[in-house]
């Protein structure tokens, strides 16, 4: 096959080591020159495909490209069991790397990376004392949902109901933070469906779990119906259109949304939102920071934003 030399000669050139030139060739560049800044590893596993992450990890690339630093990036893989294969991390960690970045809180992961004496940053919410630990960017929503539901409150909102799926982690839950005794917050977790795969099985699920209901009874539909993720939102929407149920009229609706990637609606879509770009910018930074100063550890927030619309106005 061809893509294998061509995309071999692509990562050489990356990294300084060639030369490409149009209608001349390929050059390997003269010894003794430093090709870059530094070495940086991105650690993500097998579940880190959303469009938040995907976008995350390319802003997050380009801003480490563009001050002279080199990404790789690895992917620890689960198997059936659940476990983490960790022989493509440990192959890259024989490598020299400057420092290290994950998403996960993986025990296993963060161990090796430990071992090995790179220090990291870590996206995950709960890190551990590791020594080589450089600090942790976290995402906080708190603002996003005293912004919501101080607009609950000026609507006159008596009932919430979050959807999302049964076992998935999810960042946003409003009910700690609904002190209003008049505001009723409840939370409806759907079984995943196992007869499709990836976000169709989603969406589908969810389509058929609110067909069903809106079926049987209409009464239970809430003043809010506050969506934990996007595609449990594509679902959703599909259902209540085709049941002829009225947004904003019947029910208003937000939904966890990322920046530039948000459900598509006939109405303007109500909205607790995060800029993945913006938060691979700010993680960037993280590890510039980091590697310009040392041992020093630091925290970095990445904050979601509570955006009103034409279904919650």
């Amino acid at each position: 096959s061809e893509r294998a030399p061509r995309e071999a000669v692509a990562a050489l050139a990356r990294e300084g080591l060639v030369y490409t030139q149009r209608c001349v060739g390929t050059t390997v560049a003269e010894k003794g020159v430093r090709r870059c800044r530094g070495r940086v590893l991105f650690v993500e596993t097998g579940d880190c495909c959303s469009y938040f992450h995907s976008a995350l990890r390319m802003a997050f690339w380009r801003k480490l490209n563009s001050s002279g630093y080199l990404v790789s990036d690895v992917v620890c893989s689960r198997g059936n069991s659940g476990a983490v294969d960790l022989l493509q991390l440990e192959t890259a960690l024989r490598r020299h790397m400057d420092f290290a970045v994950t998403f996960q809180d993986e025990p296993r992961i963060l161990s090796l990376i430990e071992r090995a004496g790179v220090r990291f940053l870590s996206l995950a919410r709960d890190v551990g004392d590791y020594p080589h630990c450089a600090g942790r960017c976290s995402l906080e929503v708190d603002g996003a949902v005293s912004a919501f539901l101080a607009h609950c409150r000026k609507r006159r909102v008596r009932s919430v109901l979050q959807v999302g799926l049964l076992g998935e982690e999810c960042v946003l839950d409003v009910r700690s933070c609904a002190t209003d005794a008049k505001l009723s917050v409840e939370t409806w977790d759907i079984p995943r469906g196992t007869n499709r795969s990836g976000v169709e099985n989603i969406t589908h699920t969810v389509q058929c779990a609110f067909l069903n209901r809106i079926a049987a009874n209409r009464r239970w539909l809430p003043d809010v119906l506050l969506f934990r993720d996007d595609y449990v939102a594509r679902g959703a929407l599909s259902a209540l259109l085709s049941a002829g149920v009225r947004i904003p009229e019947d029910v208003r609706i937000v939904t966890l949304s990322n920046r530039g990637n948000c459900p598509v609606f006939p109405k303007t879509l109500a909205r607790i939102e995060i800029d993945p770009v913006r938060c691979g910018l700010v993680n960037a930074e993280h590890v510039l920071s980091a590697l310009g100063m040392g041992g020093r550890r630091r925290e970095s927030t990445a904050e979601y934003r509570f955006v009103r619309g034409a279904t919650f106005p």
